[in-house]
């Protein structure tokens, strides 16, 4: 806040947001112009939901995200940005595009296979339910447990 003071930069804050209540804190002291909502530091895609309506209704723009991922946790990003509304947008990450494996495959044609290396852009699975990637086992291994 120090710094903010002093300067007509403009801020985004990132770590020091955890969950909705450190997010409305940075808002009412007026702490950043935009904030990262990463999808498990904030404990889920609920509770990042969350955290996008509020951003939504006090209009801060976003930036969405998680901590890391590969196939899934892109297409769960891209699925929380895209209600998003274009305004507030200021950035996503497709933390695909930084692996060499594939943890999973997207099962919609439009974003099959899809980087965003040379501007391409990534849309949200339209022909499947879910977040639209089918995990790849031999990665990912054997499932922790499984709901039946």
């Amino acid at each position: 806040m120090t710094v903010r003071k002093h300067t007509n930069l403009p801020f985004v804050i990132d770590e020091s947001v955890t969950d909705l209540q450190s997010l409305v804190k940075a808002w009412q002291d007026h702490a950043a112009d935009v904030v990262n909502i990463k999808i498990s530091k904030f404990g889920g895609l609920t509770r990042a939901k969350e955290a996008v309506e509020f951003c939504t209704n006090v209009g801060m723009a976003m930036t969405i995200e998680d901590t890391w991922g590969g196939d899934i946790n892109t297409s769960a990003i891209l699925h929380l940005a895209s209600i998003v509304p274009k305004k507030l947008q200021f950035s996503a990450t497709d933390f695909n595009s930084y692996n060499t494996v594939k943890s999973g495959k997207f099962l919609s044609p439009e974003i099959d296979g899809v980087r965003t290396n040379g501007g391409q852009k990534m849309t949200v699975p339209k022909t499947h339910p879910g977040l639209g990637v089918e995990p790849n086992w031999e990665v990912i291994k054997t499932p922790l447990f499984v709901i039946s």
